[in-house]
C-alpha cells in the first residue's frame, strides 16, 4: 500500500509569534481519500485529549506524489476540548512522544505542543492529569492503525515521557551556511 505523509496544521493564539505549528507524520491505506480520513483520525485525537481550547486545528494534508490526485488537503475550524488554566508556557515547551513497529526496534520520536500552561507543569514534570492526557494521546495515535514511520512499518508500540521536553520552533531549527553544531576544530 502507498504511504502518505500526513500533516495536521495548528493554530495557537495564546503563543506569541509562531502561532501556526503542525504535525507531521506518515500513514499507509489504498486511497488518498481513506489515508486523509485516517489523518483526521490522528488530529481527532489531539483535539479530544491534549488541545486546549485555544488551539484551533486549520487543516489535514496528506500527500503522496507517486500517486495520481495523492494529494488531498481540507481547511479545518475545530477547537480543542481541554480547558487549560494559567498562564501560557512558550511554545518551545513539548512532551515527548516515541513509537516503534515493535519492541528493540527504531524509535521515532515525536515531539507535540500541547498548548501546556503553569497548571499543567510541576517543576521540569508534567502534572499527574497532563500525563494522563499526553498517555491518552499516546493510545489514540496507536488507535489509528495505519500510522506509519516513511517506509510503511505501522506502529504497534509506545511511550510517552512525563517530563517537559524543549522543542525549538520554526526556521531557528534549520542549518544555515557558516553556523556550524557544536565543536569546531581551528
Amino acid at each position: 500500500m502507498p504511504v502518505y505523509r500526513a500533516k495536521l496544521t495548528f493554530n495557537d493564539s495564546q503563543l506569541l509569534g509562531d502561532q501556526d505549528y503542525s504535525f507531521n507524520t506518515y500513514v499507509t491505506n489504498a486511497s488518498t481519500a481513506t489515508a486523509w480520513s485516517d489523518a483526521e483520525g490522528l488530529a481527532s485525537a489531539f483535539l479530544e485529549t491534549v488541545m486546549p481550547t485555544t488551539v484551533t486545528l486549520t487543516s489535514i494534508g496528506v500527500s503522496n506524489p507517486d500517486v495520481v490526485n495523492g494529494t488531498l488537503i481540507i481547511p479545518q475550524s475545530s477547537g480543542g476540548t481541554r480547558v487549560a488554566t494559567g498562564d501560557a508556557l512558550p511554545g518551545w515547551n513539548a512532551v515527548r512522544i516515541q513509537l516503534s513497529a515493535a519492541l528493540g526496534q527504531r524509535l521515532h520520536t515525536f515531539f507535540p505542543r500541547c498548548g501546556l500552561t503553569e497548571n499543567d507543569v510541576e517543576g521540569q514534570l508534567l502534572t499527574d492529569t497532563m500525563d494522563t492526557l499526553v498517555g491518552a494521546l499516546t493510545a489514540g495515535l496507536l488507535a489509528v492503525e495505519s500510522m506509519c514511520d516513511k517506509d510503511g512499518q505501522i506502529f504497534g508500540h509506545a511511550s510517552n515521557s512525563n517530563r517537559v521536553q524543549m522543542r525549538q520552533m520554526g526556521w531557528r531549527r534549520r542549518t544555515r551556511p557558516g553556523f556550524k553544531r557544536g565543536w569546531v576544530p581551528v
